[in-house]
């Protein structure tokens, strides 16, 4: 009678007291398990003093808060990613390491189903501009408030009509384009981004004038394109994303 009275009502309460300090660790794993039944002690008094309506209402909140808590974990776990995701991006040590962690990125942390990334080539590209010598200024934050300026004031270099885009990199799904190029009359979307310093969105690829075809292909969707710039503002690639 004895046994069976502190199954029923003890050990339930015991093996999840002793699940909590597993996952705990605490320093005093006794006095760990001792709060612990004490606290589900409370916990069960004051469930017997409400009504089978209150004790509705409790679950309900019980519940909501581990619903709530999932979401929450759910969210730091995603954050984490994304800035894992992001570290490998910044530690690749060559443009291709770069390129492969970017595309990872995009297909870990968003809803794209593609992504790909196809490089500048200019061969009508001429020399650059001699850059005029900056005026000497005392060093200190005034010469470095110049120097911020002057990096702000650097003009996009364009790239000429007869430039191409060369796909280097993409999802596992869509490696079939790599090698591919694309013309500017073929790909107006996708230069249009080479040619300005802003993300190009379209919402519906089929209902876009003019349409825009996947490598002669209708993929139905939206698509975003991405410039990609050095330091002196040149485009060296672009990044696609599809969304469907």
């Amino acid at each position: 009678m004895d046994s069976d009275y502190l199954k029923n009502s003890v050990g339930d309460a015991l093996a999840s007291a002793l699940a909590s300090a597993a996952a705990a660790r605490p320093e005093d794993a006794v006095q760990y398990v001792g709060e612990y039944l004490l606290k589900h002690v409370d916990n069960e008094n004051y469930k017997a003093t409400l009504t089978e309506e209150e004790l509705k209402k409790e679950k309900e909140r019980d519940a909501a808060e581990a619903e709530a808590q999932a979401a929450r974990s759910e969210a730091d776990n995603k954050k984490q990613m994304k800035e894992l995701s992001l570290e490998k991006i910044r530690l690749a040590e060559t443009v291709e390491g770069a390129f492969e962690a970017a595309i990872a990125c995009v297909k870990d942390n968003t809803a794209a189903k593609g992504a790909y990334i196809a490089v500048v080539e200019d061969e009508e590209e001429g020399e650059a501009p001699q850059e005029e010598k900056p005026a000497e200024t005392e060093e200190g934050e005034e010469g470095e408030k110049k120097e911020d300026e002057k990096e702000k004031e650097i003009p996009l270099k364009p790239v000429s009509a007869s430039a191409t885009l060369r796909y280097v990199e993409a999802d596992a799904d869509n490696e079939f384009v790599i090698g591919s190029t694309l013309s500017r009359a073929d790909g107006p979307v996708s230069f249009s981004a080479v040619d300005s310093d802003e993300a190009v969105f379209v919402s519906n690829v089929l209902a876009n004038l003019p349409s825009i075809h996947f490598f002669r292909r209708e993929k139905p969707g939206s698509y975003a394109c991405y410039p990609i710039r050095n330091a002196k503002r040149e485009a060296e690639a672009i990044m696609g994303v599809s969304i469907t």
